[in-house]
């Protein structure tokens, strides 16, 4: 399923970057995706239902969980995101 990071502050995507996730739910766990130009990335279809969240050095801090499901948007505090995962 397709899900969409997006910047909480500006509202925009979050094109071209590595980003980790956190699930809560039946295959809790951790991931790392790379979004893609317009800031989507694929999420397998066994995580649908659950929730996600960008993960941080060891905490979730100022990001919100949302349900996995097709077309879902995760915003994501960038302050958060290292610049060294950025592409520009």
């Amino acid at each position: 399923m397709k899900i969409q990071a997006i910047n909480y502050r500006t509202k925009q995507a979050i094109a071209n970057t590595t980003i980790q996730l956190q699930v809560k739910g039946v295959d809790s766990g951790y991931l790392s995706y790379k979004t893609d130009n317009y800031g989507y990335f694929d999420l397998d279809d066994k995580y649908e239902g659950q929730q996600i969240a960008y993960y941080t050095q060891g905490a979730n801090k100022n990001n919100q969980y949302v349900y996995a499901s097709e077309g879902a948007e995760l915003y994501i505090d960038t302050s958060t995101v290292k610049t060294s995962e950025t592409t520009k």
